[in-house]
């Protein structure tokens, strides 16, 4: 089972997935604690989700497991149950799936002043551990086959991803060639890599009883770049559908049917859900710089910051689908930095236009955007280099990111490709 697909799971896990969760843990806790116990009942658990069995009838370690965003709060609320039900527990261990790290530090330290020590393991904890034995590799697979897996074999990630586009299959178009152009290693053409990503775009829902004839996959790649001239189109996709024939995908002559190959379908599930984690990574990053501006400011209140933070998202892909080739042309010399001002500022003005709001912070977000954009594309997080739409690694590629503006309809595809390369 590849990692992602497991740090996918436990992303998505919801409030709603508390009982997958709750498994997952006390089947990690398990290997380890083999005196573990589960204490979930109707009439309550006392604040503890597990205890570790003690010979003399007394509790004094447990075991609490949340997907709640606020572990702060969270935990002091258990720690509030505990004294008033089992007044000798000295060990709260606090199994979350969000990433908590050293900010859990003073949390630690403020537990201790009320005598019991807090044991955080936290997403890292998990996905550091859960190849360590069966019993926890076991366990990490059964989130992944209720929680990611669904997602994957849906529209769901795709439907979210790039908010500047639209439709389903632009952004589906956008997220495979993105994808493609970080995988390839080779000299090949723009084009070619381009026809092929796209071809996979247009199979992505087929399987051996649900094949797609070749006519459609031209109409859906069609659909894809509506502009360039479609004998152009259906030429390069007879071409990519032959080079890709019994690698990727399974061709049934007689019917002239295509569909994926079950490898290939479980090789792009690994590969959404690795640019979905970093995708993730990304936002909270952009969320942790809106806190930052909340700090220096006085109209940004805590109820603003996933507002502020979506809003500073969809500006972003706005401005690199607009300024993609020459921001992209940056990230090839090593250098990522804004190069068209302009173009932001009216990405930022357009973005207050379309989505209305009377929230006070609105008056001062077109400051409070460059701010942390500008901080955003300075900073060292991985997920910065790799994320900016639709990936910082295809822009390594001789600005693959300008390759976007043909999903706008201008210019042909063809001619996008000669400009790049």
């Amino acid at each position: 089972m590849n990692r992602k697909l497991f740090e996918l799971a436990l992303d998505k896990t919801r409030p709603s997935d508390w009982d997958y969760f709750e498994e997952l843990s006390s089947g990690f806790l398990a290997s380890e604690l083999p005196s573990l116990r589960t204490m979930a009942s109707p009439s309550g658990d006392g604040g503890r989700d597990s205890e570790l069995f003690s010979s003399d009838g007394s509790t004094y370690v447990a075991a609490q497991y949340s997907v709640s965003k606020d572990f702060d709060p969270k935990v002091m609320r258990t720690i509030k149950r505990l004294e008033e039900s089992f007044d000798q527990i000295r060990v709260l261990i606090y199994c979350t799936n969000k990433q908590i790290g050293a900010k859990g530090d003073a949390l630690k330290q403020k537990c201790l002043g009320k005598g019991i020590s807090l044991d955080i393991r936290d997403k890292s904890w998990f996905l550091e551990r859960y190849e360590l034995d069966d019993n926890k590799y076991s366990c990490a697979s059964q989130l992944v086959d209720v929680i990611a897996r669904p997602l994957l074999e849906s529209e769901a990630i795709i439907e979210k991803s790039r908010p500047a586009l639209t439709s389903i299959e632009s952004k589906a178009a956008l997220t495979y060639l993105g994808m493609q152009w970080e995988d390839e290693n080779t000299d090949k053409g723009l084009t070619k890599i381009a026809f092929e990503s796209l071809v996979r775009a247009a199979l992505r829902n087929t399987s051996s009883d649900n094949r797609m004839a070749r006519k459609n996959v031209h109409e859906k790649v069609i659909t894809f770049i509506p502009s360039s001239d479609p004998v152009e189109i259906e030429k390069n996709v007879d071409s990519a559908l032959n080079k890709l024939n019994k690698k990727v995908i399974r061709h049934w002559t007689k019917e002239d049917e295509f569909c994926l190959t079950h490898d290939e379908v479980n090789r792009i599930q690994e590969r959404v859900a690795e640019t979905e984690c970093e995708e993730v990574e990304f936002s909270n990053e952009v969320a942790r710089l809106v806190e930052n501006e909340r700090e220096d400011s006085d109209h940004i209140n805590d109820e603003n910051i996933e507002e502020i933070s979506n809003r500073i998202l969809r500006i972003i892909d706005n401005y690199l689908i607009k300024s993609g080739e020459s921001f992209a042309s940056s990230v090839v010399n090593g250098d990522i930095c804004l190069n068209d001002h302009n173009t932001l500022k009216n990405c930022i003005f357009s973005d207050i236009n379309d989505f209305p709001s009377t929230e006070d912070y609105l008056v001062h977000f077109p400051d409070i955007a460059l701010n942390v954009i500008a901080r955003l594309l300075s900073s060292d997080l991985t997920a910065v280099k790799t994320v900016i739409p639709p990936l910082l690694a295809s822009a390594k590629s001789r600005g693959f990111l300008g390759y976007s503006n043909c999903l706008g309809g201008t210019p042909p595809i063809a001619e996008c490709g000669r400009t790049l390369l």
